[in-house]
């Protein structure tokens, strides 16, 4: 009898665990892979691989980006280049998740740029928001905010 309650008593410590804490992992699991996604294109921006920042993108009509210098607002996918010769940094991700196939990355970037007349170097800070959705297994941003912050 003693035998058959401390099984019974283990087994549902099992099932606990499988309820609570494996759901978790696969909640952190499914953050971090978002995040992934703000480190790649910081990635893609520092090595001006416009191949990693095209992979980053939904390909769709109903991709946005609000751009804080040069055209405000893109609608629908257009191949974004890195400029080259700048330095981006991320810093505070933090990701919330909207479900199981959207999510909301916000962060700081801070872009270093070298002038190579003067060999001054300056920076720009900017927040950041990428909102991404899981298309076919894979998190790919559907738009992006950027404005730089007041100096």
């Amino acid at each position: 009898m003693r035998t058959k309650t401390l099984f019974g008593l283990l087994l549902f410590v099992c099932l606990i665990f499988c309820f609570v804490v494996i759901p978790s992992a696969n909640a952190a699991s499914a953050e971090d892979d978002v995040l992934q996604v703000a480190t790649n294109f910081v990635k893609a921006m520092n090595e001006n691989n416009s191949d990693l920042v095209s992979s980053l993108w939904l390909k769709s009509p109903k991709t946005s980006y609000f751009n804080p210098s040069g055209k405000f607002l893109t609608i629908g996918w257009m191949t974004n280049t890195p400029g080259g010769g700048e330095m981006f940094s991320l810093s505070h991700p933090r990701v919330t998740m909207l479900g199981d196939n959207a999510a909301i990355i916000t962060g700081y970037f801070t872009i270093m740029k070298l002038n190579e007349a003067t060999k001054q170097l300056s920076s720009e800070d900017l927040k950041e928001t990428l909102v991404v959705e899981k298309n076919q297994g894979k998190w790919l941003i559907v738009h992006e905010h950027s404005s730089f912050l007041p100096k």
